[in-house]
Formats: C-alpha cells, sequence, structure tokens
C-alpha cells in the first residue's frame, strides 16, 4: 500500500445514531507477514493529508446517515492481539482478497 495515496479508508464504526462515528484505521506492516493473505490494521494516529474532507485529519469523526454511500461494503475482520517493537497492540485482521 502507498502511504501517501488514499482512494479509500478502512474504518470501525463506532456508533450507528443519527450519524455513523467511525475511527480511522491504518495498515500495519510486518516483515515476516504473508504477503497476499492477511492485512492487519489498528486505530490511525492520524488521517492523510490527500483524504481531506469536512472532517479534516481527525481519526474519530461522523458520517451522516445521508452520506451513507460512503460506505461501499462491509469488510470481514477479526480482532486479533500481537506484538509491535515489544509492545501489545490490538489490531483489525482483514483478508486481503475482500480490500476494494
Amino acid at each position: 500500500m502507498d502511504d501517501g495515496y488514499c482512494n479509500y479508508d478502512i474504518v470501525e464504526v463506532l456508533d450507528e445514531g443519527l450519524e455513523y462515528k467511525v475511527l480511522a484505521l491504518e495498515p500495519v506492516l510486518f516483515s515476516n507477514e504473508d504477503v497476499g493473505k492477511t492485512t492487519f490494521f489498528r486505530a490511525a494516529e492520524s488521517r492523510h493529508p490527500d483524504c481531506d474532507d469536512e472532517d479534516r485529519s481527525e481519526v474519530i469523526f461522523s458520517i451522516p446517515k445521508s452520506k451513507m454511500l460512503r460506505f461501499s461494503h462491509q469488510i470481514p475482520a477479526s480482532r486479533v492481539t500481537k506484538e509491535i517493537g515489544g509492545d501489545t497492540s490490538e489490531l483489525f485482521e482483514l483478508d486481503s482478497r475482500e480490500l476494494p
């Protein structure tokens, strides 16, 4: 994945009230990862500037129900715990064949 190009956002839906409250996710790369099978994502620290919309760079933002079409499809994901740089992190494991 090219970190300098944002053609889609992967998000976790946190709340489905009057608006969708979502958390932006970012990819995590492992040197020993089986490329092409599994992709890991974690809560983003920031959003890329090219992803500029009304929410700017906030990682937790709202999407009005009127803009529901921003959700192209659901991607099956599992929560997993992995060690990254000596720290344990909660990640989302996605099948890369399900990504746009």
